[in-house]
């Protein structure tokens, strides 16, 4: 058993439009943890809030030092899929605690609009004691979105961030993560305008005092 887990909770897109189109990151992860021995891969769909709750009773084990989670679904408003984004940190927060987790746990949003509500993200990493938070603050092409966060999993595992980074090491990691990819692309729009990556994007960390608010990174992304 690995250090690091990679736990995939995801809504799948589409199959309220076509039961044809049903979109999944679970391939492109796949296809990273074929190439990598450094990480442990859990992957099940959600459908609300038991569900989640299931899920992360089921995979959030004491014995790993790191968490990488990533929770994917279409975004509206305050909500991803039909469950509340506030929701979301509370059962992270209850399942570590029924858990007795101690390690560090970062959550990849993927899923549109999610990255905006930045109060809501700082009050839920103090809530569920993040690490980080990574999220798009725009209503995002899936694609576009999908290849950002697998190359994000993909460098953040190989890279074997310790339990308790610096915020200048995990703004690194991710800037490096980002490097590959245009910061002036079109990923997505929001009520007033289009959005370029560079825009899109929003990155929270935690210093480790969970009394503080989180440090907002989201401007130094592409500096």
């Amino acid at each position: 058993m690995d250090s690091t887990a990679v736990i995939t909770l995801e809504r799948v897109w589409g199959t309220e439009t076509s039961p044809y189109n049903t979109a999944s990151i679970k391939p492109f992860i796949d296809g990273i943890k074929a190439f990598s021995d450094s990480f442990d891969f859990y992957y099940s769909h959600f459908y609300g809030r038991e569900s989640l709750r299931e899920a992360l009773s089921e995979f959030l084990n004491p014995c790993y030092r790191r968490i990488i989670l990533q929770i994917a679904g279409h975004g509206s408003g305050k909500k991803i899929a039909s469950t509340q984004f506030g929701t979301v940190f509370e059962t992270i927060a209850s399942v570590q605690k029924e858990k007795k987790f101690n390690g560090s746990i970062g959550l990849i949003m993927s899923s549109c609009l999610m990255g905006s509500n930045k109060e809501l993200i700082s009050q839920g990493i103090r809530q569920a004691r993040l690490q980080w938070f990574f999220g798009y603050n725009c209503a995002s092409l899936w694609m576009e979105s999908t290849l950002i966060d697998t190359f994000l999993l993909y460098l953040l595992t190989k890279k074997g961030i310790h339990v308790q980074p610096t915020q200048d090491y995990l703004i690194k990691c991710f800037q490096d993560a980002l490097a590959l990819f245009d910061k002036n692309y079109l990923i997505g729009s929001d009520d007033a305008s289009e959005k370029s990556i560079k825009e899109g994007l929003t990155l929270m960390i935690s210093d480790g005092d969970f009394r503080r608010k989180p440090f907002d990174a989201s401007s130094l992304l592409f500096s």
